[in-house]
C-alpha cells in the first residue's frame, strides 16, 4: 500500500483534482482525529472489549483472513501513511534514470520499516507483558501524543502550502 501510494498516489490525485497541499491538510486531519480518539479513549471502553471476546472466540484462520482489515490497514498504512507516502512520491524526480533510482530507495525503506513493523508486532505479546498494565497504558498515550503531534505537523505544512499557494 505504501510503495502504491508512493509510486501512483499523485496520478490519483490528478485524476480527482487533489492538490498536495490539501492532502497534506486532510491526511493530516485524520492523523489528529485518531491520536484523539486514543488519548481520550476510556480503558473500559465497551466496544474493545466485545471486540477482544469476539477475536478469542474466532478460530484462527478467521483472525489471519481478517488481519489486512481492519488490523493492518488502520494501524500500519492508514490515511495518514498514504497520504505521507504521495507527499514523498510527489518529490521524486520526473526523469527516468533519477526517478528509478528514487523508487529503488524508497522501496528498500519501506522494506526496512516492514521489518521493524514485523519485529515489533512480533515481540508485543513481550513487551506488554514487560510495561504491564500501567506501562502499557502510559506508552499508548505517549505514542498517541506523538501521533497527534506529527498529524499537527503535517497539517501544518500542507496550511503553509496553501498560504504561499494563494493571492495575498
Amino acid at each position: 500500500v505504501i510503495i502504491a501510494s508512493m509510486l501512483v498516489g499523485t496520478n490519483v490525485l490528478a485524476i480527482f483534482g487533489i492538490s498536495l497541499p490539501i492532502l497534506r491538510v486532510g491526511g493530516g486531519l485524520l492523523v489528529c482525529a485518531t491520536a484523539w480518539r486514543m488519548l481520550s479513549r476510556a480503558e473500559g471502553d465497551d466496544v474493545q472489549e466485545k471486540a477482544v471476546r469476539a477475536a478469542s472466540e474466532m478460530p484462527e484462520a478467521e483472525v489471519v483472513r481478517r488481519s489486512f482489515f481492519p488490523l493492518t490497514f488502520p494501524l500500519t498504512t492508514g490515511p495518514g501513511t498514504i497520504a505521507v507516502a504521495i507527499a514523498l512520491g510527489a518529490q521524486f524526480p520526473r526523469s527516468v534514470v533519477p526517478y528509478l533510482l528514487a523508487a529503488v530507495v524508497a522501496v528498500a525503506g519501506v522494506a526496512v520499516t516492514a521489518f521493524v513493523l514485523y519485529v515489533f508486532f512480533s515481540n508485543a505479546g513481550l513487551v506488554l507483558t514487560w510495561l504491564g498494565e500501567m506501562g502499557a497504558l502510559v506508552m499508548m498515550r505517549l505514542m498517541a501524543f506523538i501521533l497527534l503531534c506529527v498529524g499537527l505537523q503535517i497539517i501544518w505544512t500542507g496550511w503553509a502550502e496553501l498560504n504561499m499557494i494563494l493571492p495575498q
